[in-house]
């Protein structure tokens, strides 16, 4: 996924209070490259997601370009909205690293049919 779009996708999900969603799918090792992924856009921004150092003290501003128009401005970027924004991590894994389950909240989902697969 390229920088901008990640930049854009974060923004936006911090603007209308929304989630970031990151599927790790089935791959071992996924959260290394989300974490490159992510430090192309700005160092430092996914674990400021993670803890939602992102909101304090407006630091979200610092993904905001001149050519982002209006919609992006500080003045649309209301803390009623903000504060609702969050991260999702998904992995069809059925042992994640365990690394990745000391920083989440983690749901487990069992399909009710042994054959059935996610």
């Amino acid at each position: 996924m390229a920088p901008e779009t990640i930049r854009l996708a974060v923004l936006g999900a911090v603007r209308y209070g929304k989630f970031v969603v990151i599927d790790l799918m089935d791959v071992e090792d996924m959260w290394s490259a989300v974490e490159t992924k992510f430090k192309g856009v700005q160092t430092g921004l996914l674990d400021s997601i993670v803890t939602k150092g992102l909101l304090k003290d407006e630091k979200y501003l610092s993904l905001v370009r001149p050519s982002d128009g209006e919609e992006y401005s500080r003045n649309q970027l209301l803390s009623a909205r903000t504060h609702e924004f969050g991260l999702v991590v998904l992995t069809g894994l059925a042992n994640p690293n365990p690394g990745l389950l000391e920083m989440f909240y983690v749901i487990r989902v069992q399909p009710t049919d042994p054959g059935t697969s996610f």
